[in-house]
């Protein structure tokens, strides 16, 4: 024991920081079994995988694995579990609740974006300066420090985290100045590895064009670009995509026909294992939209 503690201090690491780094690197290697898919089960396991995180990072608060794992926990429970959970609140005329929610879904998004901020940070000491030269400089350092396939991921779960944050503000994206910072991260992602995730950062961009309004900076058309191309990308497996084009791009385009045609799509779709939890959200989110078709169109 005494070897074990004297080569532990040597090597300049504690037992439990290795434990920590230890354990996440393996839960990372996990598949569930198909049994598992219950998004009610997973509620349980991703609110606590986010207390585990949250307390994990205090000691080892430098573990880009275990920063990205917390981001991705946070940002998905608030962004699929809450998201729906305030969209049936309002159907049900709720709206205390709709608020308690979006309080809480903005806290979690917030926690996420300062855990992004400091990967980004451990990636480059020069992370504050580039972000507070302006958006040039900005791009410039993301393109000097990520540059390998394998640095998509933390551009993509970054961008996540800023865009996500940037939604649940009061202004919203269409007023948020932090937009082309978030964006720069997107497509950096999307140059090294388009597909990574379902192509979500494809999916992202989209979905900030066709939420903004054309005299805010908005493009639908635009929008509906990169939706297309994740679509394609994807096989269109993953069924977000589709719930996405309709509720944003069809109804900005005021296209009743299209936000139909995408979310029958949805809806009539047979499973895809590997995309089961999100197309589980997104078939549910398909089915209250066809419900609310008058309120989007004027005709």
């Amino acid at each position: 024991m005494a070897l074990c503690a004297l080569l532990f201090s040597a090597a300049g690491c504690d037992l439990t920081s290795f434990m920590v780094k230890a354990t996440v690197d393996t839960t990372k290697t996990v598949k569930l079994p198909m049994q598992m898919w219950d998004t009610e089960i997973l509620e349980y396991a991703l609110v606590n995988s986010i207390v585990v995180n949250e307390g994990q990072l205090e000691l080892v608060p430098d573990y880009e694995p275990l920063l990205i794992a917390t981001i991705i926990s946070e940002v998905g429970y608030a962004a699929m579990w809450l998201d729906e959970k305030a969209d049936k609140a309002e159907l049900a005329g709720d709206f205390d609740e709709v608020e308690r929610l979006d309080k809480k879904q903005g806290l979690l998004f917030d926690r996420a974006l300062l855990h992004a901020k400091r990967m980004l940070r451990l990636r480059d000491s020069g992370f504050d300066a580039a972000l507070a030269g302006g958006v040039e400089p900005f791009e410039k350092w993301v393109k000097e420090n990520f540059f390998r396939k394998d640095d998509a991921e933390v551009t993509l779960v970054a961008g996540t985290a800023w865009l996500a944050t940037m939604q649940a503000s009061a202004d919203g994206l269409a007023a948020a100045v932090d937009r082309p910072f978030a964006e720069a991260l997107l497509k950096r992602s999307i140059e090294l590895d388009p597909e990574l995730e379902g192509a979500r950062a494809l999916t992202l961009l989209g979905t900030v064009e066709c939420t903004v309004p054309e005299m805010l900076g908005g493009d639908s058309k635009k929008g509906m670009a990169f939706l297309e191309r994740a679509a394609k990308l994807t096989e269109r497996k993953v069924h977000a995509v589709m719930v996405t084009m309709a509720e944003l791009c069809a109804v900005a385009q005021q296209d009743r026909k299209m936000f139909r045609d995408l979310l029958m799509e949805v809806i009539e779709s047979g499973d895809v294992e590997e995309h089961r939890m999100v197309n589980h959200f997104a078939r549910r989110k398909a089915v209250r939209l066809i419900g609310q078709a008058d309120e989007f169109f004027m005709e």
